[in-house]
């Protein structure tokens, strides 16, 4: 089972569900990232694991996304599917070049849609979120 999977059967495993859960690994996925990334990067395998964990997530989310019978607006969906692409090849970038600040737009793209989903999970009725799972107002 890949890490991403596994993070993600272990966190479904607190008893969240759905956008809380998605926040929750994007939240923890982001602190990877932060912490592999910190200093001299001085454990290489950690870092390129925490790359390939938030890859592996965001292709899980587009896959769910893109399915033909997935309930979210196509807007939406496009938007799951074009970050998904940013991180694909920010991802790229970040092995190439390991480097905090390659790595610092994922976390921070992380970071923006777990707060989305997680003020959506706390005021259901609110906006929808923007492509980057922000709830907005009208």
């Amino acid at each position: 089972m890949h890490s991403a999977a596994q993070a993600y059967a272990r966190t479904a495993r607190t008893g969240l569900t759905g956008r809380a859960l998605e926040a929750a690994l994007l939240q923890r996925l982001a602190g990877e990232l932060e912490r592999a990334s910190a200093g001299d990067m001085v454990d290489p395998s950690a870092f390129t694991r925490a790359l390939l964990d938030n890859r592996r997530l965001w292709a899980m989310f587009a896959s769910d996304a893109t399915e033909a019978d997935s309930v979210l607006p196509e807007k939406l969906r496009m938007d799951i599917a074009a970050c998904t692409a940013f991180v694909l090849r920010q991802t790229h970038l970040a092995m190439i070049d390991p480097r905090p600040s390659t790595v610092a737009p994922l976390m921070n793209l992380n970071r923006t849609v777990a707060e989305g989903l997680a003020a959506q999970v706390t005021n259901p009725a609110g906006p929808a979120p923007d492509a980057a799972g922000v709830a907005r107002s009208a």
